[in-house]
C-alpha cells in the first residue's frame, strides 16, 4: 500500500483527529489555525505504519511551519551523512551532559535541537584536537628539561587554554 493510501486509513484517520484535538487546532510551532494544517511525524522508522507512532511523536503544524520541518529534517539527515561519526557521539554526548547538569531536555527527535548538539559536538572535538595539539607542542618544547612541578602545571594549564566555544 503507498504511503498516501495509508494517510485514508480509518486507523491514521482517528490518531490524526487525537493530535488535532490535542493541539487545539492550531499550529504547535506559530500558532495558526487558519491555515490548512498537518499532522507532522518527528520521526520515521521502517516498517512503523503512520497510525503506530508514539502520540508523543507527532505534532499539528501549519502549512508553512510542515514544509519548514521537513526542509530542516532533509538537511539534517545531509549534515549527519557529512559529519564524522566522533562528532556525532560528542555532540549525543554534550546533549545528554547538558540534560543532565543543566536541566536541558534533549530530544534526539528533535531536528533542530538535534542540528544544534551535533554542530557542538563537532567544535568540542576540534577545541579537543587543537587543546591536545598545544600541550604536545609544549610537552616537546619541556622535554629537555627537567619536568619539575611547575613545567607540570604549565603543560596542563596550556591544555585547557583553547576558546570557550559558547
Amino acid at each position: 500500500m503507498k504511503y498516501s493510501e495509508k494517510l485514508k486509513d480509518p486507523r491514521w484517520q482517528k490518531v490524526r483527529l487525537k493530535i488535532f484535538e490535542r493541539d487545539e487546532f492550531e499550529c504547535a510551532t506559530c500558532g495558526n489555525s487558519k491555515s490548512t494544517l498537518f499532522v507532522h511525524h518527528k520521526y520515521y522508522e521502517y516498517g512503523i505504519e503512520p497510525w503506530d507512532y508514539p502520540l508523543n511523536s507527532l505534532v499539528t503544524l501549519c502549512k508553512t511551519c510542515h514544509e519548514e520541518a521537513d526542509e530542516m529534517r532533509k538537511n539534517l539527515r545531509r549534515q549527519i551523512a557529512l559529519t564524522d561519526q566522533d562528532d556525532l557521539v560528542m555532540g549525543f554526548a554534550a546533549g545528554l551532559l547538558m540534560e543532565r547538569d543543566e536541566g536541558f531536555k534533549f530530544e534526539p527527535q528533535n531536528c533542530e535541537q538535534l542540528l544544534g548538539v551535533l554542530l557542538v559536538g563537532a567544535q568540542l572535538r576540534k577545541e579537543f584536537r587543537h587543546a591536545m595539539w598545544r600541550a604536545e607542542k609544549e610537552f616537546f618544547k619541556l622535554k629537555d628539561k627537567k619536568l619539575n612541578g611547575s613545567a607540570v602545571e604549565k603543560l596542563i594549564n596550556t591544555a585547557h587554554e583553547s576558546e570557550p566555544i559558547i
